[in-house]
């Protein structure tokens, strides 16, 4: 019964680390996209292959593909995508 009991906390101490994780996550992306809307474009590199990246730029940085859950994605704004990140970040 006690070898019971202590799996169980561990799955359940596992599964906090991976909310908090998940948070986190959340909390760094947040703070990236308010900045995203302030300029139209942004200098940066642009995977071709796993191995080679090629000089570019960033355009439509207010557009954002936002995964749903369940395999359902939406294009949203950054405005529409920080309130979603802050609902999130709440209900973790």
């Amino acid at each position: 019964m006690n070898e019971d009991l202590e799996q169980e906390i561990a799955m359940l101490e596992a599964d906090v680390h991976k909310l908090l994780g998940q948070k986190e996550s959340c909390k760094q992306t947040h703070e990236y996209i308010l900045n995203l809307p302030k300029k139209v474009t942004y200098p940066g590199l642009i995977p071709i292959n796993e191995f080679c990246y090629m000089s570019g730029k960033l355009i439509h940085t207010n557009e954002m593909l936002v995964h749903l859950g369940d395999d359902y994605f939406s294009e949203c704004s950054a405005y529409q995508v920080q309130q979603i990140l802050e609902r999130r970040i709440q209900s973790i």
